[in-house]
Protein backbone atom coordinates (compact mmCIF):
# COMPACT_ATOMS: atom_id res chain seq x y z
CA UNK A 1 0.00 0.00 0.00
CA UNK A 2 1.40 3.54 -0.83
CA UNK A 3 -0.74 6.62 0.00
CA UNK A 4 0.18 9.78 -2.39
CA UNK A 5 -1.02 13.53 -2.16
CA UNK A 6 -1.33 16.41 -4.99
CA UNK A 7 1.69 18.61 -4.83
CA UNK A 8 1.04 22.32 -2.48
CA UNK A 9 -1.99 19.46 -0.80
CA UNK A 10 -2.15 21.13 2.80
CA UNK A 11 -4.91 18.97 4.16
CA UNK A 12 -5.28 15.12 5.30
CA UNK A 13 -6.70 14.28 1.81
CA UNK A 14 -4.59 10.96 0.15
CA UNK A 15 -4.73 8.24 -2.47
CA UNK A 16 -4.11 4.85 -1.34
CA UNK A 17 -2.69 2.71 -4.26
CA UNK A 18 -1.44 -1.07 -4.37
CA UNK A 19 1.56 -2.12 -3.81
CA UNK A 20 2.93 -1.73 -7.24
CA UNK A 21 1.19 1.48 -7.70
CA UNK A 22 -1.13 0.42 -10.88
CA UNK A 23 -4.21 0.94 -9.26
CA UNK A 24 -6.21 3.21 -6.55
CA UNK A 25 -8.04 1.75 -4.27
CA UNK A 26 -9.14 4.21 -2.09
CA UNK A 27 -8.91 7.63 -0.14
CA UNK A 28 -8.61 8.64 3.64
CA UNK A 29 -8.53 11.85 5.02
CA UNK A 30 -10.59 13.11 8.16
CA UNK A 31 -14.39 13.96 7.83
CA UNK A 32 -13.69 17.80 7.67
CA UNK A 33 -11.31 17.56 4.19
CA UNK A 34 -13.44 14.45 2.78
CA UNK A 35 -16.63 16.46 3.54
CA UNK A 36 -14.88 19.91 1.72
CA UNK A 37 -13.90 18.20 -1.67
CA UNK A 38 -17.57 16.24 -1.99
CA UNK A 39 -15.92 13.01 -1.48
CA UNK A 40 -18.73 11.90 0.79
CA UNK A 41 -21.20 12.98 -1.53
CA UNK A 42 -19.87 11.01 -4.75
CA UNK A 43 -18.75 7.77 -2.49
CA UNK A 44 -21.99 7.04 -0.72
CA UNK A 45 -23.99 8.62 -3.34
CA UNK A 46 -25.57 10.33 -0.69
CA UNK A 47 -26.54 14.04 -0.68
CA UNK A 48 -25.42 16.47 2.28
CA UNK A 49 -29.15 16.71 2.84
CA UNK A 50 -29.24 12.93 3.88
CA UNK A 51 -29.77 12.58 7.96
CA UNK A 52 -27.76 10.12 9.59
CA UNK A 53 -28.68 8.45 13.08
CA UNK A 54 -25.58 7.76 15.33
CA UNK A 55 -26.28 5.60 18.00
CA UNK A 56 -24.03 5.79 21.42
CA UNK A 57 -21.19 3.42 21.59
CA UNK A 58 -21.51 -0.03 23.12
CA UNK A 59 -25.15 -0.26 21.89
CA UNK A 60 -24.65 -2.65 18.90
CA UNK A 61 -26.30 -0.49 16.62
CA UNK A 62 -26.10 0.56 13.19
CA UNK A 63 -25.67 4.07 12.04
CA UNK A 64 -28.51 4.90 10.19
CA UNK A 65 -29.15 6.66 6.71
CA UNK A 66 -32.03 7.61 5.72
CA UNK A 67 -33.65 10.34 3.38
CA UNK A 68 -35.86 11.70 6.67
CA UNK A 69 -34.74 12.11 10.01
CA UNK A 70 -37.53 9.88 11.00
CA UNK A 71 -36.16 6.97 8.15
CA UNK A 72 -32.57 7.59 9.79
CA UNK A 73 -33.43 6.67 13.57
CA UNK A 74 -35.55 3.62 12.56
CA UNK A 75 -32.58 1.98 10.56
CA UNK A 76 -30.37 2.60 13.25
CA UNK A 77 -32.21 2.54 16.47
CA UNK A 78 -35.03 -0.43 15.03
CA UNK A 79 -32.49 -1.65 12.80
CA UNK A 80 -30.99 -5.28 13.58
CA UNK A 81 -28.21 -5.21 16.24
CA UNK A 82 -24.29 -5.68 15.27
CA UNK A 83 -23.11 -9.50 16.86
Amino acid sequence: MKLTKKKGDDTTLRKIWNDDKTEVVGVVGTFKDLLAVGIVEKVTEYSLDTWCCIPLKNTGRWSGIGATREQAINNAIFGKKLK
